[in-house]
C-alpha cells in the first residue's frame, strides 16, 4: 500500500482467479474435458469459486480470513478441475496451476498453507500421473509430477528468497552503512 501497488496487486489476483474460472469452464467445451453429470458439475463449481475470489480482489482487499479461504478455496478448485478432466494430459496440465497459488501464498501467508497447497498438489500429481502412467507409460507419468513438483517447490521458495532479501535490504536501509546510526 505504501509504495502504490495495493491496486495493482488486487488486479493481478483477479485476473489470475478469472482466467482459473475460464480455464475451468473452456475445458467443459473440448473433447478432454469433464465427461459425465458429475465432473461437469464439479468444474462449474471450482469456475465459480475461482469467479468468487475473483471477485473479491476486483472489488477490495480482503480481510486476512477472507484470504486465507480465497488461498484454500483456489487450491482445492484448482484441484477440482484437474482431477474430473477425462484426459490424463490435462489433468496434470492443470497442476501446474498449484504454481500460481503457491506464488500467492508464499507472498502473503504463511508456512502452513504453503505446506497446504503443496500437499494437495502432490496428491492431485500423484493421482494424474498414475492416470498418465496407464494411459502411455511410467516414465511419461512420473516425468510429469516431477516438473510439478519441481514448479510447485521452485515459485514459493523462489518468492520466499526474494522477500526475505527485501525484508533484509529495508532494515539494512534504516542504518547508514558505515557508523551504524539511524537514517533520517
Amino acid at each position: 500500500k505504501a509504495r502504490g501497488m495495493a491496486g495493482l496487486t488486487r488486479a493481478n489476483i483477479s485476473i489470475i482467479a478469472t482466467g482459473l474460472s475460464l480455464a475451468a469452464l473452456g475445458t467443459v467445451w473440448t473433447p478432454t474435458g469433464p465427461r459425465g453429470i458429475v465432473p461437469l458439475a464439479c468444474t462449474l463449481v471450482a469456475s465459480a469459486g475461482a469467479m468468487g475470489g475473483a471477485l473479491l480482489w476486483a472489488l477490495r482487499w480482503p480481510s486476512r480470513v477472507e484470504a486465507i479461504w480465497f488461498a484454500v478455496a483456489a487450491t482445492n478448485c484448482v484441484a477440482l478441475i484437474a482431477l474430473v478432466q477425462h484426459h490424463a494430459v490435462v489433468g496434470m496440465l492443470m497442476c501446474t496451476t498449484f504454481g500460481a497459488t503457491a506464488g500467492y501464498i508464499a507472498l502473503f501467508h504463511t508456512a502452513p498453507l504453503m505446506a497446504f497447497n503443496f500437499g494437495v498438489a502432490s496428491l492431485v500429481g500423484a493421482v494424474e500421473a498414475i492416470r498418465m502412467a496407464a494411459r502411455f507409460n511410467i516414465v511419461a507419468g512420473l516425468c510429469a509430477y516431477l516438473l510439478v513438483l519441481l514448479l510447485n517447490l521452485g515459485v514459493p521458495f523462489g518468492i520466499q528468497v526474494v522477500v526475505h532479501v527485501l525484508g533484509t535490504d529495508a532494515v539494512r536501509a534504516e542504518r547508514d552503512q558505515l557508523t551504524g546510526l539511524l537514517n533520517r
